[in-house]
């Protein structure tokens, strides 16, 4: 008697957001997986692994919603259908982390990797290459998190494996570095952030072309190094040359360019170009507005950072109200004892006597 779960009979909607191509491409994708769901040979975990292309070009999009949906549908194919294919259901449980980061769910995230993280621990060797993109993962979350030596232990547990199995200026051992500059940068260690950001963009010349989103990104890390360093020229040319070749590629209103406008948007600050910086946040603040929930950990950043401009320009009573509005969010998603939350209420107790 096969008493194996099954996925309903009747395959899962479609997005409507997708462009025509993109259905056509789908509904052909899901009649392919739904015809083999009950079949041992390998046409499901390809399916689904091209379902997990999918999520990545949804979440690439900033289609979060879409994503999410796809992303926790694979996840129930691959534990229903394919529930011995453990690195399929490892990459799944990652997938779905990176929506779930991307959405602000930052506790959904690190339990979607410590899912992914345990299943890789009970079948694959410690070094085996699937553990590099669950530690690279887990690094971000742990970042966001506040536990800066989390991430900096497990981006360099991701390097070390990717080094034994990758060559040293391989494209992914790049981007690792790039992430490893960033906590660097926020513990503190601004000339080992520097290195390691140089580092990632001589292997990213190698093999990228120069206006490639990837460089983007690291020119963007690069340039919030730069302005820690008190370098603020420097960092403004490095995030205009991040941003120009982002919109490049990119939507006007795709998230990554909300990053980019309200880091430059404190770098303006850093330059006493307050109007400037003004421009710059809200326009990243709208471009959130897009796609984030009005919870959303990033949102809390650009609030707290217009705060501050708005402290710059002497606008006190502004700022009071966009810090309360970010402790109220940071209160929610990361709690009381987050260093982002206790920062707020640092500033609240000093600019607002109402303040408990």
């Amino acid at each position: 008697m096969n008493d194996k779960k099954k996925l309903p009979e009747v395959p899962p909607a479609l997005p409507v957001e997708l462009t025509a191509k993109r259905q056509a491409f789908l509904k052909r994708l899901v009649e392919n997986l739904w015809s083999h769901r009950d079949s041992t040979s390998g046409e499901p975990s390809q399916a689904a692994a091209e379902v997990g292309d999918l999520v990545a070009e949804l979440r690439e999009q900033g289609m979060f919603t879409e994503a999410a949906s796809a992303a926790r549908w694979r996840v129930e194919f691959s534990e229903k259908l394919r529930p011995t294919d453990y690195e399929s259901l490892a990459a799944a449980f990652n997938e779905l982390a990176l929506v779930q980061s991307a959405q602000g769910d930052l506790p959904g995230a690190r339990a979607s990797l410590d899912r992914a993280i345990s299943i890789q621990e009970k079948h694959f060797d410690p070094d085996h290459p699937s553990f590099a993109t669950t530690y690279s993962n887990l690094s971000a979350i742990q970042r966001d998190q506040g536990d800066l030596q989390g991430a900096q232990t497990s981006i360099e547990r991701a390097i070390a494996i990717d080094l034994k199995h990758l060559a040293s200026d391989h494209p992914n051992i790049a981007v690792s570095l790039s992430n490893l500059a960033v906590i660097q940068q926020a513990t503190g260690d601004l000339e080992a952030a520097q290195s390691s950001m140089q580092k990632a963009l001589h292997i990213q010349s190698k093999h990228l072309p120069s206006d490639h989103p990837n460089i983007a990104i690291s020119l963007g890390n690069l340039a919030i190094i730069q302005s820690a360093m008190g370098n603020p020229q420097e960092a403004r040319a490095c995030m205009e040359r991040a941003i120009a070749i982002q919109q490049s590629h990119f939507d006007p209103n795709h998230p990554i360019l909300a990053t980019s406008f309200a880091n430059l948007a404190m770098i303006q600050l850093d330059e006493e170009s307050t109007p400037a910086a003004r421009v710059s946040m809200e326009r990243a603040i709208s471009i959130m507005g897009k796609h984030y929930g009005p919870d959303h950990p990033h949102l809390a950043t650009a609030l707290n950072n217009l705060a501050h401009i708005a402290v710059a320009e002497g606008k006190i009573p502004e700022a009071v109200t966009l810090w309360r509005k970010t402790h109220a969010i940071r209160l929610k998603a990361l709690g009381p004892v987050h260093p982002s939350t206790k920062d707020v209420a640092a500033a609240l107790r000093r600019y607002d006597p109402t303040w408990p």
